[in-house]
């Protein structure tokens, strides 16, 4: 794990993203979180970006590997 990762125990990380609504996890060896502006409760008319994570499994544990955000324009 590299220095300054940004790291959090993968059972409490599922559990809390499970609970969170407005989102999408797709698991496997890299976990995919997305939160689509679709998802979002948003005014009519607003802007909302799209943001994706995606996350390593590392034994117990999931690691940000990287996170994109898309406004559409």
């Amino acid at each position: 794990m590299a220095a300054g990762a940004i790291t959090a125990p993968y059972r409490g990380f599922c559990e809390g993203v499970e609970r969170t609504c407005n989102s999408f996890i797709q698991e496997g060896d890299r976990l995919m979180l997305a939160f689509e502006p679709w998802f979002v409760d948003a005014a009519q008319g607003r802007d909302v970006p799209c943001l994706r994570l995606v996350f390593q499994r590392e034994g117990d544990r999931v690691v940000l590997e990287r996170f994109t955000i898309c406004d559409r324009r």
